[in-house]
């Protein structure tokens, strides 16, 4: 149900750049970003719509699940490459 890949390291570290950064400007910890992060990614991974389904299960991740740091990477790609389409994650 997943597409497992290996995520280069730059593009790694500026994911979790991204993540101490939305830290920095809410006054809050990297590991409240992440857990916020991670009660959405579960809600949009648990929609019962097979279309919503879909989509998640095809981000590419190096486990069962992305990771808040692999959905960043994938979603600037995918913004890259489909400006202008509106994709339901939740």
């Amino acid at each position: 149900m997943f597409k497992k890949r290996v995520i280069p390291q730059e593009a790694l570290k500026a994911a979790k750049d991204i993540i101490k950064q939305v830290a920095r400007n809410n006054g809050v910890s990297e590991e409240e970003v992440r857990a916020e992060m991670k009660a959405a990614m579960m809600a949009g991974w648990n929609n019962p719509d097979p279309k919503v389904r879909e989509l998640w299960s095809s981000i590419p991740c190096e486990g069962e699940m992305p990771t808040p740091e692999e959905l960043i990477i994938w979603a600037a790609i995918e913004v890259t490459k489909n400006e202008g389409t509106n994709y339901p994650l939740s």
